[in-house]
């Protein structure tokens, strides 16, 4: 029995969870925390892998990436090879359809955390960034792993 496609699907989706989760988190953060201009505009392009059909999905990561497009060409200048039907490709493919899921729970389990926890962290002299590490993250833990699982 031949374990390397196995080993293969494993490594693709190690590597796009890892990818999703740290780039998904950031966003979601950004999103859950943030006020800014164009936050609404952020949303909907981060959602829309969610409601697009795998084959459209795919066929516009296609065109995005493919040798035609600034960034397919740009990887092939640089690396020698095309990016679409190697490795790279199918990590990047599998992080553009896991990024919404995560993002969309992470920001949840963020949102979820009681603003008055991070207002009392903050009165007693928490930076932003050290309320959010100590407070804010350790109470959303559970719907972040929860993003982060296999669906």
């Amino acid at each position: 029995m031949e374990l390397a496609p196995l080993a293969l699907s494993l490594q693709i989706a190690l590597l796009a969870t890892v990818a999703a989760a740290v780039v998904g988190l950031a966003v979601a953060t950004l999103l859950a925390n943030g006020r800014f201009p164009g936050r609404d505009v952020v949303d909907v392009v981060v959602t829309a892998p969610i409601v697009l059909p795998p084959t459209v999905l795919g066929y516009y990561l296609l065109v995005a990436i493919g040798r035609r497009s600034w960034i397919g060409h740009s990887f092939e200048a640089v690396f020698g090879s095309p990016i679409v039907f190697t490795r790279v490709g199918a990590v990047v493919a599998a992080f553009v359809g896991a990024l919404p899921l995560v993002v969309k729970s992470g920001r949840a389990a963020l949102e979820g955390v009681d603003a008055t926890l991070i207002q009392a962290a903050r009165t007693l002299g928490s930076s932003p960034v050290r309320a959010f590490l100590t407070v804010q993250l350790p109470l959303a833990a559970r719907g972040i792993t929860a993003a982060l699982m296999p669906g």
